[in-house]
């Protein structure tokens, strides 16, 4: 390395604090991961079988699609940026799906422990 081109080291108690918001988010990603096997084996009524399936298909399609995604990002090339295009592409339709899907649930299909209403 040339002494112009030489990188910062984060500081140990950067690293700690970086650590420290990490750790946090993944405490929620697990605890919705935890009640979403409840969810499907209890309220929806899968099998455990097909409730590991479908989380199963998940992870392998996040494992085939991230590294796919972030090569097509890392080699994109705008005046807004590397990935600044797909997230204000990709951020109304994110926002329009999720709205079409929750908006069009029939409640009145789920069983009634779905609807965490108590008699």
């Amino acid at each position: 390395m040339n002494d112009k081109t030489q990188l910062k080291r984060a500081s140990k108690l950067g690293v700690i604090f970086y650590s420290c918001g990490d750790l946090a988010s993944q405490f929620v990603w697990t605890f919705i991961g935890s009640y979403l096997t409840i969810f499907y084996t209890d309220i929806v009524g899968l099998a455990p079988a097909a409730a590991a399936a479908i989380m199963m298909i998940a992870r392998v399609w996040d494992a085939v699609n991230d590294p796919m995604m972030g090569a097509i990002a890392e080699r994109t090339r705008s005046k807004l940026g590397r990935f600044r295009p797909y997230i204000l592409f990709g951020s109304p339709h994110c926002l329009l799906f999720s709205q079409y899907y929750v908006l069009h649930i029939h409640l009145r299909d789920l069983p009634q422990q779905a609807l965490f209403m108590q008699r």
